[in-house]
């Protein structure tokens, strides 16, 4: 582990392998890098392998201000090109997945690949919104442990949650929302009231794919298939009987599928870090 300063920020950076081609993960609100484990101990032996928590959340520092997509999306970029690994493979899930695909659109020098995992482009509708801040205040008045059994529900799919086998799995989930501190009601607001970037998805050229749970409720396939008409020959692939968490839920049919997208990626030199295009 180790920590990398990122406009003005120092974020929390986990490192595993050493390959040629490097993969950056970005998580999920209420989460932070050990969500991508699975992925980890699977691309280790084959990829250099960088997961990281966004500022304000996990290990990683930042007060209540610039939290929104925009700045997280400026964080990752600094990230990737102080890593030293230009263009790298970005996968993200949730708002991870929201903060790739703003580095996508907007710094297209970047990326190699983009593998967008239960994901949104567009803004929080309306009656959901509405929800959502009457659960922040919640959380502003009285923690987060009252709110575990409406995170789960948000988080995983009815399949995994009434799976017995799973329960020491959600038992260990249901601790860690009970021991996140109120303060990171300050992230979600600025995922929850994020603005649209359905209009910038046609400036992203390279490879992507979208996946999504068919149990999701948080970001539902219809968001994913948003995504996937805008992005020219994105790849979509809905995963049955999986919810939101895709990565812990299934995480070997995630891995072989992300594997399969990987190999046909065009392999090119990592190029030299430098300003954006003009097209860019």
């Amino acid at each position: 582990m180790s920590k990398i300063d990122c406009n003005g920020v120092s974020l929390h950076l986990e490192e595993r392998g050493s390959g040629a081609e490097t993969i950056v993960f970005a998580h999920g609100l209420l989460w932070d890098w050990q969500m991508w484990q699975p992925q980890l101990d699977h691309y280790q032996a084959r990829f250099r392998c960088l997961a990281y928590d966004h500022r304000g959340q996990g290990e990683s520092g930042g007060g209540p201000d610039g939290l929104g997509l925009d700045q997280l999306c400026d964080d990752a970029i600094a990230l990737i090109e102080q890593a030293g690994s230009v263009p790298c493979h970005f996968v993200g899930l949730s708002m991870g997945g929201m903060v790739g695909m703003r580095v996508a659109a907007r710094r297209p020098d970047l990326l190699r690949s983009l593998t967008l995992l239960d994901t949104s482009a567009g803004t929080e509708p309306a009656k959901r919104l509405r929800r959502l801040r009457w659960l922040v205040r919640l959380l502003t008045l009285f923690g987060p442990k009252p709110l575990i059994k409406q995170a789960l529900a948000e988080m995983f799919g009815q399949t995994y949650l009434n799976d017995s086998a799973r329960a020491a799995d959600l038992a260990r989930w249901s601790a860690r929302i009970a021991a996140l501190p109120r303060s990171v009601r300050h992230a979600v607001r600025g995922v929850i009231e994020r603005g649209s970037v359905l209009d910038e998805l046609k400036k992203i050229r390279c490879p992507t794919l979208v996946v999504v749970g068919e149990e999701d409720q948080t970001t539902p396939p219809a968001a994913a298939e948003q995504i996937a008409e805008r992005i020219a020959d994105a790849r979509l692939i809905r995963l049955p009987r999986v919810g939101h968490m895709s990565s812990l839920e299934a995480p070997q049919q995630l891995n072989a599928i992300i594997d399969a997208f990987l190999s046909t990626v065009q392999t090119a030199p990592a190029q030299t870090i430098g300003a954006p295009t003009e097209e860019s």
